[in-house]
């Protein structure tokens, strides 16, 4: 459904120029306060896994959800992001993110983060079993 081969066949052939460059998207995510570099970076993100991914509508009232993403079904889901240079993400956005995915009625949704989400946050991810949480930091998240 999101393969595509040719991001693994040039990791694996230049494995210190990806990192390298990962790092340095990373950094600049960090350092972009309004969040928006994070959210090219995971629409990109999804794009190349298959997805269609319109272009971000997020800003002050865009009810909890930056970006609106679709499978190769066309079901909708959703995708928050949260851009944190040191703090880790905790459980309130992923409360937030399950009742804004309740809110727009989508069954799926993705808290993504250039930081570390709280064992709390993960915790209520895979509870909720509809939600991912994926970092930067670390590799947990939840499956449906």
């Amino acid at each position: 459904r999101h393969g595509g081969g040719t991001a693994a066949s040039h990791a694996s052939s230049e494995p210190s120029a990806v990192v390298e460059f990962a790092r340095r998207v990373l950094e600049a995510t960090h350092a972009d306060r309004s969040g928006s570099a994070l959210e090219e970076v995971a629409r990109q993100l999804f794009l190349a896994r298959g997805y269609a991914a319109p272009a971000r509508r997020s800003g002050p009232n865009d009810g909890g959800i930056d970006l609106w993403i679709y499978d190769e079904d066309d079901n909708a889901e959703v995708v928050q992001c949260k851009s944190k240079a040191k703090a880790s993400v905790p459980v309130d956005e992923v409360r937030r993110l399950i009742g804004a995915m309740q809110l727009a009625g989508v069954r799926r949704g993705h808290l993504v983060s250039n930081s570390n989400f709280t064992a709390e946050a993960r915790d209520a991810a895979r509870a909720f079993n509809s939600l991912h949480a994926s970092s930067s930091s670390s590799s947990s998240s939840s499956s449906s």
